[in-house]
């Protein structure tokens, strides 16, 4: 964030602003994965029926696997902002 030119700091705000995005997109996903997944979706209606639905062919449970997901993605964007981060000119 801080780039020194001549001796003087100065602020990049590119990437600021992109650490929060990434931050914010992170949050709103575990947000909506928590909400419908780990606690159930809307309340059923009269009409409606439960369906059986299958267990996914690993880890159990769908919420596991959504939650698996969510934890590949923000290791996935941490190491490209490192690399962005090691490797910039």
């Amino acid at each position: 964030m801080w780039a020194g030119r001549n001796g003087h700091a100065s602020f990049r705000w590119g990437d600021a602003v992109c650490g929060c995005v990434s931050a914010l997109v992170i949050a709103a996903i575990l947000y909506v994965i928590l909400k419908y997944s780990v606690f159930g979706s809307a309340p059923l209606t009269s009409v409606e029926r439960p369906v059986a639905d299958e267990p996914p062919p690993f880890l159990g449970s769908w919420s596991r696997v959504y939650l698996a997901v969510v934890c590949y993605l923000a290791v996935l964007i941490a190491l490209f902002y490192w690399f962005g981060r090691s490797f910039s000119v």
